[in-house]
Order: C-alpha cells, then sequence, then structure tokens
C-alpha cells in the first residue's frame, strides 16, 4: 500500500488556511475501474436510504 495516499489515490496537504488535494504523486489517479465500482456503491447505498432499508 502507498506510503503517501494509503490506497485512496489522493494526495492531501494543509498548510495554515489552505488545503489542497489531488492526484498521489505515486500511485496516480484512481483507475476508471474502481471509480465505477465506489460510485455503484454509493449509489446503491443511497437507494437504500431513501427506502428506508438501512437504520443508522
Amino acid at each position: 500500500m502507498c506510503e503517501i495516499c494509503g490506497g485512496t489515490h489522493v494526495h492531501f496537504v494543509q498548510s495554515g488556511y489552505v488545503a489542497r488535494w489531488g492526484p498521489c504523486p505515486v500511485c496516480g489517479p484512481m483507475p476508471k475501474e474502481q471509480w465505477d465500482r465506489e460510485v455503484e456503491q454509493l449509489q446503491q447505498m443511497i437507494a437504500a436510504l431513501q427506502q428506508g432499508d438501512l437504520a443508522g
């Protein structure tokens, strides 16, 4: 696993009042297949919440 992004493919830097993030310089941006899977999971969670299937 990448030591810079921890597998998220996002590099985050905070300096004073400025916060910047972008693709990890080691891993690069997230592969499209992984992005599509995560978006699909998020859409399923939203649909379940709208239907009241998830408690919490």
